[in-house]
């Protein structure tokens, strides 16, 4: 994808140093050489118009000048050039806004894979302890110390942890793949795994930046290049209708032998300036004038669009961070004190003032609030990666 929008890039400032090469004379250079036999009666040759003697004459010409050049008196082929530029000015920054959404995918992958492996890690020590836990049960049930019901629900426990460890090995697995495909190459297997989580990887944004540098957005740069180039193209379409006028100035020689084509005696030149005015185009070029000042309108409608986007996007991500923090607070309380419910029902289940399945219960609502916190984390972390 980025790739092609750099190709469309150099197409654009391709088309535009076409465009700008229209505001400079086209030099050129033109070579003839004849030989003919005409009658005696005596005719004229059609090279150079040179007398024949009614034999077999040569005649060489050759001419170096100005070819084709309009005179730009109302700004039609500068204003094709600006437009042209803008174009070129909108590819660059299309480009850029790629270039900034793959890396900021990028990051996101990484977050999300980090934040798998934590979950991972969180599911692989809850399948250690329902395992360890299993086994006691079992050999509870050996010296009749537990029944056959209390086995089967350990081992229900122990089969549902093992569905989730699996579960997460899949998402890590397939975050691996997908930072494949968004770096283009093969990423190490360990990515992510050195660093603990939830370790911030990135910076708070500073509070009281202004609004204004959201004219920093490549996207809202493009749009505003092409709201140029539309303004551009009507100015092209007005100048349409004024006359055209163009201007070819050779000079050269014309010469019976090649060898004496060069002499002052044989010098040519001659120089014209056309005018051409259309009169009558059944309403093309009004037709044409109206189509770009309806462009000019859609371009600076999308701008506004991309302005309001830019806004929205920026207010949502700001709002979402001074939201997310409080619910980071709240839910790491609500860790903390699970912690403790969960640590309280395993002293009383040694002690034998609980059962089993209740101290169970407390460790399995710390499990699915511990996976909370992580995607909560994981939320936060996004969003401000959004937010840059």
């Amino acid at each position: 994808d980025l790739r092609a929008y750099a190709a469309r890039a150099r197409e654009a400032r391709a088309t535009y140093a076409g465009s700008r090469a229209s505001l400079f004379p086209a030099l050129g250079l033109s070579a003839h050489a004849q030989r003919a036999q005409t009658t005696p009666q005596g005719s004229l040759s059609p090279v150079g118009n040179l007398p024949s003697d009614g034999s077999v004459s040569n005649s060489f010409d050759i001419q170096a000048g100005v070819t084709s050049y309009e005179l730009d008196f109302f700004g039609r082929q500068q204003s094709g050039a600006q437009q042209s530029g803008s174009l070129a000015e909108a590819g660059d920054k299309d480009y850029a806004a790629a270039r900034m959404n793959l890396v900021g995918e990028v990051s996101n992958a990484y977050l999300t894979l980090r934040a798998d492996r934590a979950l991972l890690g969180l599911a692989d020590t809850n399948a250690a302890a329902l395992t360890s836990n299993a086994d006691m049960i079992g050999r509870a049930k050996a010296v009749g110390g537990a029944a056959q019901l209390d086995v089967y629900r350990a081992q229900s426990l122990l089969q549902n942890a093992r569905v989730r460890q699996e579960e997460f090995r899949m998402r890590v697995a397939q975050d691996l793949q997908g930072l494949n495909v968004l770096v283009g190459q093969s990423v190490p297997p360990d990515t992510g795994a050195a660093r603990p989580w939830p370790e911030r990887s990135t910076a708070q944004v500073a509070p009281g930046l202004p609004s204004s540098l959201l004219q920093r957005r490549p996207d809202l740069l493009a749009a505003y290049a092409r709201v140029e180039a539309a303004n551009s193209g009507v100015g092209a379409a007005k100048a349409a209708m004024l006359p055209t006028i163009s201007l070819t100035a050779l000079t050269g020689g014309v010469s019976r032998e090649l060898s004496t084509l060069l002499n002052g005696s044989n010098s040519s030149w001659a120089g014209v300036l056309g005018v051409s005015l259309p009169l009558f185009d059944w309403g093309r070029r009004s037709a044409n004038v109206k189509g770009n000042e309806a462009r000019l309108a859609a371009a600076m409608a999308s701008y506004e669009s991309a302005a309001q986007v830019a806004f929205r996007e920026t207010a949502n991500a700001l709002i979402a961070d001074d939201h997310l923090l409080p619910q980071l607070q709240a839910q790491q309380a609500r860790v903390q004190a699970l912690e403790k419910v969960a640590s309280i029902s395993r002293t009383r289940f040694r002690s034998g003032l609980e059962d089993y399945f209740s101290s169970q219960d407390a460790q399995r609502e710390l499990y699915a609030e511990q996976q909370q916190l992580i995607q909560l984390q994981l939320k936060d972390a996004v969003n401000l990666m959004n937010l840059y």
